[in-house]
């Protein structure tokens, strides 16, 4: 998970970022 988690910083921003994990938790 933490190896996914540096690959989304690196290609995401920090908004889109905070809504994929936001969705992620929420399901």
């Amino acid at each position: 998970m933490d190896d996914l988690k540096k690959m989304i910083s690196s290609t995401l921003n920090e908004k889109q970022k905070n809504e994929l994990f936001n969705i992620v938790l929420s399901d």
